[in-house]
């Protein structure tokens, strides 16, 4: 008998729904407990910090399990989710994922470790905006991305990143403007070029070893 992977369970026993660019599942402090599956596009996941500014601390694509902290403490939300174009999720109510889970330990474990690879990119982003300059929070971002996200076929090949600027300011904690300066840092260098809402990386080797002459 096939095991089901943690995203097919959830996938298999949830509803399906369609979201459109910019629709909100659900927001930071909300008591809903649904986990959701991406089936299709893409989910960012922000919170807004205590002094205001709006931060990204997860992008969520195809095949990912998100908001399953929620429905394992009960407490509320801790992050907004956003579709950031047309996208396709399937949500299951919090009893059933929990019956789920209990009655099937490799799906718990896969819990666990879903739960440990966010709590790890998340620890070291806020690691990241105490110890490195928002220029080289923007080149390892866009490293990170090009790795998880990026459409390319070779390294050799341009990766296009669909990305705008405020996105970028979201993502390293800084604001639009500083954000920009560092894209046109990059820019200078000739390994990245910017169009509207994307970011090309046309030398991800350059761009990595610029990235570590930044960290020296």
């Amino acid at each position: 008998m096939e095991v089901p992977t943690l995203a097919e369970f959830v996938a298999r026993r949830g509803h399906r729904l369609e979201l459109v660019a910019g629709r909100v599942l659900f927001r930071q402090g909300d008591a809903s407990r649904s986990v959701y599956v991406c089936l299709s596009g893409r989910i960012d996941l922000s919170l807004t910090s205590p002094s205001g500014r709006e931060l990204m601390v997860a992008r969520v694509d195809g095949g990912q399990v998100f908001g399953e902290l929620a429905a394992i403490d009960g407490a509320p939300r801790s992050a907004t989710a956003t579709a950031s174009g047309p996208t396709v999720v399937a949500h299951l109510g919090s009893d059933e994922f929990l019956t789920g889970i209990e009655s099937a330990p490799h799906l718990a474990v896969e819990v666990v470790r879903t739960m440990a690879a966010h709590m790890r990119r998340t620890t070291e982003r806020i690691a990241a905006r105490t110890s490195e300059n928002t220029t080289e929070r923007v080149a390892h971002l866009l490293i990170e991305f090009a790795a998880r996200f990026g459409r390319y076929t070779g390294r050799a090949d341009p990766v296009v990143l669909t990305i705008t600027h405020d996105e970028l300011a979201m993502w390293v904690g800084t604001t639009r403007e500083a954000a920009s300066r560092s894209v046109g840092e990059l820019r200078a260098t000739g390994t990245v070029t910017t169009g509207r809402g994307q970011v090309t990386i046309t030398d991800l080797d350059g761009l990595t070893d610029f990235a570590r002459t930044l960290s020296r």
